[in-house]
C-alpha cells in the first residue's frame, strides 16, 4: 500500500502525543491536590524539571493549555492518519484497476469476449474496491495494534497494577 511507513509514523505520532498529554494529568491532580511538584515519583518529576528547564512555569492552568494542545494535536494526527489511509486507498485501487483492465484487454480469452464489456468492467471495478478495503483494514489493524503497545507502554510507567487490572477487564 501505498505511504505505509509514513501512515504508520503518523499513527505512532499521534499515539504519543495523545499518551503525552494522559500522562500530564498526573502532576496537574498532583498540583490540584495542594502537594509540591517535588514529591511527584519519576518520571512525572522529570518531566516537570524539563519543562521548568525549557522555561514553562509550572500551574495548573499551563499545565491544562498543554494538556489540550497535546490531546487537540494527536486528534489532528488521527485525522491526518484517516485522510492519508484513505488516498493511499484510492491510489492503491486505481492501480490495481489499471492493471486488471490492461490485462483483460490484452488477453484472448473466450470467457471475456464472450461477456458485455460493461459487465466485466463493472465487476473489475468492484474487485478493486474490495482489494483497497481490505488493505486498509489490514493496516488500521496494524495502526490499532501499535497504538495498543505504545497505550500499554504508558500505563505501565503510571501503574502497572492498573493496566494489569484494565487489561483484566479488557480480556473479561
Amino acid at each position: 500500500l501505498p505511504g505505509t511507513w509514513l501512515n504508520l509514523f503518523v499513527t505512532v505520532l499521534s499515539g504519543v502525543t495523545e499518551g503525552i498529554g494522559l500522562t500530564l494529568f498526573i502532576p496537574l491532580f498532583h498540583l490540584i491536590s495542594g502537594k509540591a511538584l517535588v514529591d511527584l515519583p519519576q518520571p512525572f518529576s522529570g518531566i516537570m524539571a524539563s519543562l521548568e528547564g525549557l522555561g514553562v512555569t509550572i500551574t495548573p492552568a499551563t499545565l491544562l493549555v498543554m494538556i489540550a494542545v497535546a490531546i487537540l494535536s494527536a486528534l489532528g494526527l488521527g485525522y491526518l492518519q484517516r485522510v492519508m489511509l484513505i488516498r493511499a486507498k484510492q491510489i492503491y485501487s486505481r492501480d490495481l484497476g489499471n492493471a486488471f483492465f490492461q490485462g483483460i484487454l490484452r488477453a484472448d480469452w473466450g470467457y471475456s469476449s464472450g461477456r458485455s464489456h460493461g459487465e466485466i468492467v463493472n465487476e473489475l471495478t468492484l474487485e478493486c474496491g474490495r482489494a483497497g478495503n481490505a488493505l486498509g483494514s489490514e493496516l488500521m489493524a496494524l495502526a490499532t495494534a501499535v497504538q495498543i503497545g505504545l497505550y500499554m507502554m504508558f500505563s505501565s510507567v503510571i501503574s502497572w497494577q492498573l493496566m494489569i487490572m484494565a487489561i483484566g477487564f479488557g480480556v473479561l
